[in-house]
């Protein structure tokens, strides 16, 4: 399995992958990605109605996040993961209020989403903080 550092939007950060030069896909490192080339892009955030708003990366006074939670049962209810809580950052507080995600095929988006799920699950699988017992 591939190494992510998360979260891979932060701050300033509002693409993945970053910078404006010639960008090879994050994910299979072969083909180029962003313009000219053809990419696909998961974009999130929030939109503004405010005049000065205009795109990704320039929403006022807005921070963008990407995150994936597991709730693990509780309280007599059913799960798997019982009493298990983790959180996996994929953007975070990206300024700007929007970010984007480029990958060079669908393929290659998909294998990344399963990435980050698979990533979130090793978290659930070695957290070791435990909720009380019902």
């Amino acid at each position: 399995m591939k190494e992510t550092e998360f979260p891979v939007c932060t701050g300033k950060a509002v693409a993945f992958p970053s910078g404006r030069e010639h960008k090879e896909c994050p994910w299979c490192e072969t083909s180029l990605v962003c313009e000219p080339h053809s990419f696909v892009a998961l974009e999130a955030g929030c939109i503004s109605s405010a005049p000065e708003a205009a795109g990704v990366g320039q929403q006022v006074d807005s921070k963008a996040f990407f995150h994936l939670w597991w709730h693990g049962a509780h309280d007599g209810g059913e799960g798997v993961y019982p009493g298990r809580e983790a959180l996996l950052l994929v953007a975070d507080e990206v300024e700007g209020g929007q970010f984007r995600l480029c990958f060079c095929s669908p393929d290659c988006l998909r294998s990344y989403l399963l990435h980050v799920v698979d990533c979130l699950e090793e978290r659930v699988r070695s957290e070791s903080s435990m909720r009380p017992a019902d």
